[in-house]
């Protein structure tokens, strides 16, 4: 079934090739065409593939509710056994609404934000078995409220609060050059997403968080989180749960950025953020030895994030690049050190809406003290570090219909015997 979807939406893009070409300044990315003109617009121009609902969209919308669907399909196969049929699929359905509460109820500078997504398939990380992960949608099956938080700002939009389930990696340790990367390691990063006992709260465990914002103008910025130290319950991981234990402490996390911006553009980036998790946990190496006394540590890290436009040229085509590390406390972590680095050629071809090439380098180092744990208890020797290379373009045809062809080389896959192993995938999102 997911092969003959895969080869309708084929010709479907390829009859689009043959259309009328957009102007690429028009359009911005994620495309949008203007919500007041959309209803006379053709399917290959309209934002969303049904429309505006004859009109009940643009209503809502002037009303304060602006809905988003997005049905992501990805299809992956180790390149090495292309020939036994060897596919997994993982498909995520995103439904959101942003409530302007002011349009709704009057209150100035606010906004309501509720999320639900809906997983179903197979793991694509199956294929690898590495500890970067593969597609950046895997994750438990079923349907979830993932975030639901109240956002207000206040003194010109100097300072924003908000509160509410929400995925730290929206403004934390987030780069708008490694946004369209399919492997989770370019987005937030592997030693800040393996932490905690169920990680912190991201994709997709969320947990109760405050969050303050201040702008010293508009290119200083900084940004503290309070959040429930375990997200969803580690007990029951096929559901994302609010549960509150004392015992589950708290995460604080902190970010400040300097950024420059061109005409809603960023054009460079510069960010360091801090991580501290209030209750302690055992370190590996007291659990190498049984007899050993069992110490406790605080669990932290740190991370430094750069992205940078790097040429200009002429059709709205520009380079940019990215570099990200960071660190995390070995004693309690699997990953304690990570990095990563890439490109992004945007407007690579004038035959689309908008298309993107994008080169990324993700390396993990794994702490000496998880190696020599897993050996002990589990008997399996890990690499000492781990590798992914990922190429992936992206084009979309139509506003609504994005298409991602997507190269993995994994060298030194943790969990595998293998020295390396690559991976051929394909991505397909409908805006809804």
């Amino acid at each position: 079934m997911i092969i003959k979807i895969y080869i309708m939406l084929f010709f479907l893009f390829i009859v689009n090739l043959s259309g009328k070409e957009k102007d690429i300044s028009e359009i911005s990315d994620p495309p949008k065409s203007e919500k007041s003109e959309s209803e006379n617009l053709s399917l290959w121009e309209r934002d969303s593939f049904t429309g505006t609902w004859g009109g009940l969209r643009n209503n809502l919308l002037n009303k304060g509710f602006n809905f988003n669907i997005t049905l992501t399909i990805d299809l992956f196969s180790n390149i090495d056994e292309l020939s036994k049929k060897n596919f997994e699929y993982f498909t995520n359905i995103n439904i959101s609404s942003e409530i302007d509460l002011d349009k709704l109820a009057g209150l100035n500078s606010s906004r309501l934000f509720i999320n639900f997504i809906g997983n179903k398939g197979k793991s694509p990380s199956s294929l690898v078995n590495s500890i970067q992960g593969v597609s950046n949608i895997e994750a438990i099956q079923g349907w979830n409220l993932f975030q639901l938080f109240l956002e207000k700002t206040f003194f010109e939009e100097k300072v924003s609060l908000l509160f509410g389930l929400y995925e730290i990696n929206n403004e934390f340790d987030v780069r708008e050059t490694t946004l369209d990367f399919l492997t989770p390691s370019y987005g937030i990063g592997c030693d800040f997403s393996n932490s905690g006992i169920n990680g912190p709260s991201t994709y997709p465990y969320t947990s109760l968080t405050l969050r303050v914002g201040y702008s010293f103008n508009q290119n200083n910025q900084i940004k503290i989180a309070i959040l429930d130290g375990v997200p969803g319950d580690p007990n029951n991981l096929d559901k994302n749960s609010i549960l509150l234990k004392k015992e589950d402490g708290l995460l604080i996390v902190g970010e400040y950025s300097y950024l420059n911006s061109i005409e809603e553009l960023i054009n460079g980036k510069i960010s360091f953020g801090g991580w501290f998790y209030t209750n302690k946990l055992p370190a590996y190496s007291s659990e190498i030895i049984p007899t050993d006394i069992i110490s406790y540590q605080n669990n932290y890290g740190f991370f430094l994030s750069f992205e940078k436009e790097l040429l200009s040229f002429k059709n709205e085509r520009r380079l940019s690049g990215f570099l990200r590390t960071g660190y995390a406390n070995e004693k309690i972590n699997p990953i304690k050190f990570s990095l990563s680095t890439g490109l992004n050629l945007e407007n690579l071809v004038n035959l689309f809406v908008i298309d993107k090439l994008l080169l990324g380098l993700s390396y993990v180092s794994i702490s000496e003290d998880y190696i020599e744990r897993t050996l002990y208890q589990e008997n399996i020797n890990l690499y000492p570090s781990e590798i992914n290379l990922e190429i992936t373009y992206l084009a979309y045809p139509t506003p609504w219909l994005k298409i991602q062809p997507n190269v993995q080389v994994v060298f030194n896959p943790i969990f595998s015997e293998k020295k390396s192993i690559s991976i051929f995938g394909i991505r397909t999102s409908i805006n809804l």
